[in-house]
């Protein structure tokens, strides 16, 4: 499963694209092409910020049967026209799917089929796929009747509201797909309740669990980090960790003495954990005994009550991790030699693993309610076991990280050979979970089975850490530092009482300073000269923004005392907010308490029957003004 971005309506100058690219959160995004007859004015800009981070995009076009004209007239538009408008502003070397927005007023089904049929008679017709964008309400208001004729065709379906096709759904969600389709190739999720941070508003989400190659005809590329994947383990008295967030690194741990990430830079994700042994019921975390004892949401609640003090009292920390290094019972000896003991034990881990991994969901759903997000799994080095193949049972701790922005943690210790998150990874894509964050919170060395003699870092290579950085960390980090879900590893330890592991007092805050990642960001498809076109445009389109604005705070309505917006229709307002906002309508229907409006499901042929203009809550004097401006002469 991957995460796609309908950028549509968004503002082409905020929306946080690069951020949403480093961190792999978003796998691809959808665009708006073109309306009618026109091209969308954003494309360009939103295109050209895509292709800096090697990107492609979905388009799709906004099929219209009929518009206002401003002046109460209706204009009927040609359907097969909007095709060859619609295919002739296409990238030509793109294969992906192109689609097409069914759900502005008036659509039938004749119309439809126009569009259609001039479509696949288009060169890019007969190489690029169609997808019919609807919701089952919407289509079946507007396309009555002839549904076989759409089943070549696939189905992105906006069913917002709706739990993911890979959970278990309660009776109530189930989900229903329009004639003629049993199933949809992509299904939006979220609209107006949408988060992806660090964008602050809302943006439609959708999922595909296809590859993405077919979505998008090719892979996601490889990108190097500039800001250091290596990260502090802050732990008491650790003098690096000050010096060491300077270079805002992208990330930073913390074990106790929490106050030191204080000083991390914005960018830097600051992760906190406290010791719970004795803490919880006079003894520590045990996934194998509590499994017996308590539901995973008892467990879940325990936990939080044990984490409030320091959360409230350490605002600065956004990720709090759980429970640590939760390993599950096995007696090696005797499974290898008595199979029905083995196999009462394969049941034991699968069932513990089920109960924990619903607790990693309880536990980020508490901890998104109180504003944070979960650091889950946590597990120690080469866990949970390889050939116990217990990461398949783990889908509703994944879910965790979609659903409330958890981080998978896990320490994984004795450098590039046994490095787990890769192998992880690989897991969580067959579940259907692509770029899920890892945060390698433990890294450096220590005992592992396949590194004979190893253990702490200062005893493995006598305190000489030329060896320690070239041979382990370093090595480490040319991986990490192009692998997107990766968000970087902490290397155990600044501080603490174990000398062994301590870093305190070696040169690592200058290595990571100096270090360059093994491939730089001149690996994007973009020139000099076109980046500086593509800034232009930015600042080009930023000016026009800024001279609109003004042009709307000069506006004085003729009629001022007028109450407006009798008598016109849900589709309208929607058209008129479009007029009078422009890439921003959809959040001025927000603040003005209209969201319904834009709902894909919502009938936009009654009458609307909502505030008039002057009496819109959530809109500024100067933002009604623009929206009597903007309506018909004799509307007002």
């Amino acid at each position: 499963m991957i995460t796609i971005a309908d950028l549509s309506g968004e503002n082409p100058i905020t929306v946080p694209i690069e951020a949403w690219c480093d961190t792999g959160r978003i796998a691809g995004f959808v665009l708006r092409l073109s309306v009618g007859y026109l091209a969308d004015t954003n494309y360009e800009i939103f295109r050209r910020r895509l292709r800096a981070r090697g990107r492609r995009n979905l388009d799709y076009h906004a099929l219209l049967e009929e518009q206002d004209d401003g002046d109460q007239n209706i204009y009927k538009f040609d359907p097969a026209r909007q095709a060859r408008v619609f295919t002739s502003l296409m990238h030509p070397d793109w294969t992906g799917p192109a689609v097409v927005d069914v759900e502005a007023r008036g659509t039938t089904e004749p119309f439809l089929r126009a569009f259609c049929d001039e479509y696949d008679r288009t060169e890019i017709g007969k190489v690029r796929p169609l997808w019919i964008y609807t919701s089952v309400g919407m289509w079946h208001t507007l396309i009555v009747g002839n549904y076989g004729r759409y089943a070549g065709y696939g189905l992105w379906l906006a069913a917002w509201g709706r739990m993911l096709p890979h959970t278990s759904t309660p009776p109530d969600q189930v989900l229903v797909y329009p004639d003629p389709w049993t199933q949809a190739d992509m299904l939006q999720y979220a609209g107006d309740n949408g988060e992806m941070p660090p964008y602050p508003g809302a943006v439609d989400l959708s999922v595909y669990r296809g590859p993405i190659e077919q979505l998008f005809g090719q892979a996601l590329p490889v990108v190097a980090h500039s800001r250091p994947k290596l990260c502090p383990h802050h732990l008491l008295g650790g003098p690096e960790t000050g010096r060491w967030l300077a270079l805002t690194p992208a990330a930073a741990k913390a074990v106790g003495d929490l106050g030191a990430l204080q000083a991390a830079k914005p960018g830097t994700l600051t992760v906190g954990r406290m010791v719970d042994d004795g803490q919880l019921g006079g003894q520590s975390f045990d996934m194998n005994r509590q499994s017996g004892s308590q539901t995973p949401e008892q467990a879940a609640d325990e936990y939080i009550n044990f984490l409030s003090p320091y959360i409230r009292t350490n605002p600065w920390i956004a990720v709090w991790e759980g429970p640590n290094e939760q390993v599950f019972e096995s007696d090696d000896a005797r499974e290898a030699t008595d199979p029905a003991f083995k196999v009462q034990m394969d049941a034991r881990r699968e069932s513990v693993m089920r109960w924990y991994a619903d607790f990693c969901y309880a536990f980020a759903q508490r901890l998104h309610e109180l504003g944070k997000r979960a650091g889950i799994g946590s597990w120690s080095t080469g866990n949970p076991r390889l050939e116990h193949n217990l990461l398949r049972f783990y889908g509703k701790a994944l879910q965790a990280t979609v659903n409330f922005n958890a981080v998978e943690c896990r320490h994984d210790y004795g450098g590039v050979a046994g490095l787990r998150v890769q192998y992880d990874n690989a897991q969580f894509e067959a579940l259907g979970y692509v770029g899920v964050p890892q945060f390698i919170s433990e890294c450096g060395m220590d005992s592992v089975s396949w590194l004979p003699g190893s253990g702490a870092w200062r005893n493995y290579y006598n305190g000489d850490f030329d060896r320690y950085w070239n041979e382990c960390l370093k090595p480490v980090l040319d991986v990490i530092s192009l692998l997107g879900y990766c968000i970087g590893a902490a290397v155990y330890a600044d501080g603490g009482s174990s000398r062994g592991y301590d870093i305190a007092g070696t040169d690592i805050v200058a290595r990571v300073a100096a270090y360059t990642p093994p491939i730089g960001e001149t690996i994007m498809p973009i020139t000099k000269a076109q980046q500086q076109q593509y800034l232009a445009d930015l600042d080009a389109a930023n000016a026009r923004i800024t001279t609109t604005r003004s042009a709307i705070a000069a506006l004085t309505p003729d009629d001022v005392a007028g109450k407006h917006l009798p008598g016109v229709l849900n589709q309208d307002v929607v058209n008129l907010f479009d007029r009078a906002a422009g890439v921003a309508y959809i959040d001025w229907l927000k603040r003005a308490g209209l969201t319904s409006l834009y709902d894909p499901a919502a009938d936009r042929k009654q009458p609307y029957s909502g505030p008039a203009i002057e009496d819109l809550p959530g809109l500024t004097d100067t933002e009604k003004a623009a929206l009597i401006a903007a309506l018909p002469a004799a509307a007002g």
